[in-house]
């Protein structure tokens, strides 16, 4: 009984500092700066103070956003990027994603 205790011991801590290591990486994750269209202007602001409903801007030196957006334009032709998910995911390839036809030629 004494090692069954102890291997559950050890898991238990092992799994408590794994998920102290997730918190902490989200909380820094969380922290990252991003361009939004707030009172008129560009403002800085924080992912974790984003909004449904926010215009954001990306750009090559700010290249990583949250994941759940709506591309509405992007400076290729037809509104077309490409997007990296393996944060998501797991895959590396690059996927296309395309605007919608309204949003792209604004």
């Amino acid at each position: 009984m004494a090692p069954l205790v102890f291997v559950l011991l050890v898991t238990a801590i092992k799994e408590a500092f794994e998920d102290f290591a997730r918190y902490k990486m989200d909380q820094e994750v969380n922290a990252r700066k991003i361009d939004c269209w707030r009172n008129g202007r560009w403002e800085q602001v924080a992912w974790k103070d984003l909004k449904v409903g926010d215009a954001v801007r990306i750009t090559k030196e700010n290249h990583q956003f949250p994941a759940d957006m709506l591309l509405l334009q992007s400076s290729e032709e037809q509104g077309m990027c490409n997007i990296e998910t393996s944060n998501l995911d797991g895959e590396t390839n690059l996927k296309i994603k395309q605007a919608p036809g309204a949003t792209w030629r604004l």
